[in-house]
This record gives structure tokens, sequence and C-alpha cells, in this order.
């Protein structure tokens, strides 16, 4: 507190400390999920997108499905 000489501030944020270390909440996922291998998302007007793609760093994703070539169609397709 305010209040608090400065060892009583040490003692309460030892406190603190061992309060945020002991109560340590994790949430695990399976697998590669998308937090890790990324997500695709596509626009139905969009073409020349790969159905597939080769998700990897030495693949240089997103580059090796040349996102240079994607283009917007028409709204009425």
């Amino acid at each position: 507190g305010l209040k608090a000489t400065p060892e009583e501030r040490v003692t309460i944020g030892q406190e603190i400390w061992q309060i945020i270390t002991d109560e340590v909440w994790t949430i695990g996922t399976v697998g590669q999920s998308g937090a890790f291998m990324g997500v695709r998302v596509v626009k139905n007007n969009m073409g020349n997108i790969p159905s597939r793609q080769f998700n990897i760093q030495a693949g240089q994703t997103p580059n090796i499905s040349r996102p240079s070539t994607f283009y917007f169609t028409d709204a009425g397709e």
C-alpha cells in the first residue's frame, strides 16, 4: 500500500510474484494449429488462388503461390 514501509513493499511484491508463479494457466493446442501454421482466408471473388499451399518457412510462404498473380473477379461472378 501507499503507507507501507520499503521493507513491507518488498514483502508484498514477493507475495505478488509468488501468486503469479503459482497460478499459471496454459491452454494447450493439438498438433500444428492455425496459430503455428497460419490460416488462409480467401474471398469468393478472387482468382488464381491455389486450393492448397505449401506452408513452411523454407517454402517462403506465401510467395510460393505467387500472390502477385492473384486478381479480383467481377462481383457478379
